[in-house]
């Protein structure tokens, strides 16, 4: 509680003691300032953090008397039983002092070091698809059950059955959370280590998705992969007795596309792409036909709602897509070395940029999360410019009589 009015040009100063160091990475910021108010037209109260500093500025005249709650988030506990006290003080522009504690804040008594704790639900580990050498997504389904603060990072390990990550496919990686959590600040990779920084604090759910990362190894079953969230270096959760590896099933069959084309070629219109393929093997009416699409065109392929036709397959077809994914479903029993054809209409054409094509497609026959066939790289595109406008300069009827021919 401030004892003398504080003018709107002043400034509150929290001090920490020397035990503490405020400028650990991810930084300390202020989560809430409970009786401030923020002048009109003001872009927002501002608080500096240093060394052992906290400094607030930019609020409304602050009347005497007045309760304040200030929280910070991210503080690191300093490596001691019992801190030193704090220190409390406000003053005006010209650094006259307002006001101070009379007597310091007693310092705060600290437990022992954190105990990292073992993750108890990872739930989901999944490579989609499942083969060997193929550019695959992984899927991580967990619940943590200690808070990841704002800033601090989830670290998946692969095994050493990846000799390495690099970002090998045709257009880079994605990362993607998906549920309740699905924005992070950033996602880095480094040897066998994929890292996700956070935006928020989040103890909950967490699926985390990655596409286009690296190419799944030999057949058989891999080693362990390893969880762990961090912050500010500090080890919170890790896979100690729930780790788990993946089965890799063995390399996908052949699989013959004669031609991918489409029509019209503009960048940005809707366009209809033909597919002929030929299968190597037979297979079944719940095994999908699916058709990838680089990183040029848009996640959902299209604004409307794509459709499907095809004389062999069968007389109605459905086809969907999402992360530029087109899955092709309602076929017959198909058998093997008959050639079929698939209209798809509703594709929008991606952007043309300079001279580059849009990237390479591939296409499969899926069972599961495993392909029975596969063509990888099997064509790319080159959109025209988008068309020019017709310089209409005249209308004109023969008649001017309603109704009439």
């Amino acid at each position: 509680t401030v004892e003398s009015v504080v003018p709107a040009d002043g400034t509150i100063f929290l001090d920490f003691p020397t035990d503490y160091n405020l400028g650990s990475t991810p930084e300390p910021y202020c989560h809430k300032m409970i009786g401030l108010t923020i002048p009109d037209g003001s872009s927002g109260i501002t608080c500096t953090v240093s060394t052992h500093l906290i400094e607030v500025t930019g609020f409304n005249k602050i009347e005497a008397y007045t309760a304040l709650d200030l929280t910070v988030k991210g503080v690191k506990n300093p490596g001691v039983s019992n801190t030193n006290p704090f220190l409390l003080r406000t003053e005006t522009t010209a650094n006259i002092l307002i006001d101070q504690t009379q007597t310091a804040l007693p310092g705060l008594s600290l437990s022992s070091d954190f105990q990292t704790s073992d993750f108890t639900n990872f739930d989901t580990l999944k490579a989609v698809p499942t083969n060997f050498n193929i550019l695959a997504e992984y899927h991580f389904g967990f619940k943590t059950s200690s808070k990841i603060p704002k800033g601090g990072s989830i670290q998946v390990t692969f095994p050493a059955d990846y000799t390495s990550i690099t970002e090998n496919g045709a257009n880079g990686y994605t990362c993607t959370l998906t549920g309740n959590l699905t924005t992070y600040q950033s996602c880095s990779v480094a040897g066998l280590v994929v890292t996700v920084v956070l935006d928020q604090d989040w103890e909950n759910d967490i699926y985390l998705v990655y596409r286009g990362l690296v190419r799944n190894p030999a057949p058989g079953a891999t080693n362990n992969f390893v969880l762990a969230t961090y912050y500010d270096g500090v080890k919170l959760e890790e896979t100690t007795t729930t780790a788990k590896g993946l089965t890799i099933e063995a390399a996908a069959g052949s699989l013959t596309v004669g031609s991918l084309t489409f029509n019209p070629q503009n960048e940005g219109e809707v366009s209809i792409y033909t597919l002929t393929c030929t299968p190597s093997v037979a297979f079944l009416a719940t095994d999908n036909i699916i058709v990838e699409f680089p990183d040029s065109y848009d996640p959902g392929l299209g604004i409307a709602k794509l459709s499907c036709k095809s004389a062999q397959l069968a007389e109605s077809i459905s086809c969907s897509a999402s992360n530029r994914k087109l899955v092709i479903t309602g076929h017959n029993n198909q058998v093997a070395d008959v050639e079929f054809t698939v209209e798809i209409w509703g594709i929008i054409n991606p952007n043309k940029v300079g001279p580059s094509t849009t990237g390479n497609l591939s296409v499969g026959i899926i069972r599961g999360d495993t392909y029975l066939m596969y063509a990888e790289n099997v064509s790319d595109f080159t959109p025209t410019l988008a068309p020019t406008l017709n310089d209409l300069k005249k209308v004109e009827s023969s008649t001017g009589n309603a109704r009439y021919y």
